[in-house]
């Protein structure tokens, strides 16, 4: 029988979901459509150090309407435009799928630790699970050719450290990554791949199938919106 704890660390697909909105919802939330709008904006990498990390989080009631001319004037005379169709094609896809999730910064699922960090995403988008975003990880990440003793030596280091506990982070790259993703598995371990595409893209292809399980067994995630 498996104490609480035990039970905590095994496999993501145990772990109850908590939808970053309702999907019913998805076009008519403000909040969402406001950080979605924040994020596919004209803001420039210079006017955000111009406003201030701490100040950009409460500027989503600026958002919240569609303007009239398309332009959104913001604090310290900053006006920027919004891209409309790529906030709609973002709500699409999450309505799409009941495990597609949309995670702005100020939501409870948004990886703490990543706040942290310089110029963080406004919007993750999770297929999966995105509940364990805040589990306790370890990156393993490698060469996209490793030696045969490379492979065996990643997939053991990922199924032994899932076994005591630890979530397995990578990247879903052919090689080492693949193989940290593999061991996870089969070591019943939560596993995220952090995808350097859209939500909806899968590189390589050859790792579609990877790529299912472990949105099944645990997520994956992107900064990047659909159809980048």
């Amino acid at each position: 029988m498996k104490n609480e704890t035990e039970a905590e660390n095994t496999r993501g697909a145990h772990t109850p979901r908590s939808p970053a909105y309702r999907k019913e919802d998805l076009g008519t939330d403000p909040a969402l459509r406001a950080w979605l709008r924040f994020s596919h904006s004209s803001l420039t990498a210079a006017q955000r150090r111009e406003l201030g990390t701490a100040n950009i989080l409460h500027l989503t009631d600026f958002f919240t309407r569609p303007a009239d001319d398309g332009q959104y004037p913001l604090p310290l005379g900053i006006t920027i435009a919004v891209d409309e169709q790529a906030v709609d094609r973002d709500l699409c896809w999450a309505a799409e799928n009941a495990e597609h999730h949309l995670i702005p910064i100020d939501h409870p699922d948004y990886p703490a630790a990543l706040k942290e960090i310089y110029d963080p995403p406004w919007i993750l988008y999770v297929a999966g699970n995105p509940r364990l975003l805040n589990k306790q990880f370890i990156a393993i990440v490698g060469s996209r050719n490793p030696s045969a003793g490379g492979r065996v030596n990643a997939k053991a280091f990922a199924h032994a450290l899932g076994e005591s506990g630890w979530g397995i982070i990578s990247g879903l790259a052919t090689g080492i990554d693949a193989c940290a993703h593999e061991g996870a598995l089969h070591g019943a371990a939560v596993t995220v791949a952090v995808l350097g595409t859209g939500p909806e893209q899968v590189y390589p292809r050859c790792h579609y199938d990877l790529a299912q399980q472990i949105a099944r067994c645990g997520a994956l995630v992107t900064e990047f919106p659909p159809g980048t």
